[in-house]
């Protein structure tokens, strides 16, 4: 129950941010929360745009590296509220720099493991789309 009360307070604190009017005007607080869910939501695309068959697993680290910053820039710049969710964010990341440390090293010997990092991007995606 603490865990789905979070969550909403998470959610309820990014749309009332970033979505809506703001009578107050430009409230710098809020615009910097905006910019970093923003930023947070391009790198999670950027991690599932990446072709690994042309880009190598290299590039997926280097997406996971971008996620992992965006999402403490959130946790920074939102507050408390959404500490939980960027902790479940950096969890789904770990994983998936777990799955990659696991690949075999040789070509052609990848399948399974490469099942296993697909896998956890689905995880890093489930975990920001948790956020919003």
């Amino acid at each position: 129950m603490m865990r789905r009360t979070a969550l909403l307070v998470a959610a309820a604190l990014l749309v009332a941010a970033c979505g809506g009017d703001d009578d107050d005007g430009d409230d710098d607080a809020s615009a910097e929360v905006c910019e970093d869910w923003d930023n947070l939501q391009a790198t999670v695309t950027d991690l599932t745009e990446v072709d690994v068959s042309a880009e190598g697993t290299d590039e997926l680290r280097s997406a996971a590296d971008d996620i992992a910053e965006a999402a403490d820039e959130l946790g920074e710049s939102a507050g408390d509220a959404v500490e939980p969710r960027t902790d479940d964010v950096r969890t789904a990341i770990d994983d998936l720099v777990t799955a990659l440390g696991d690949l075999p090293a040789g070509d052609g010997e990848a399948g399974s493991g490469l099942v296993a990092v697909g896998e956890a991007v689905e995880q890093v995606v489930a975990a920001v789309d948790g956020l919003g």
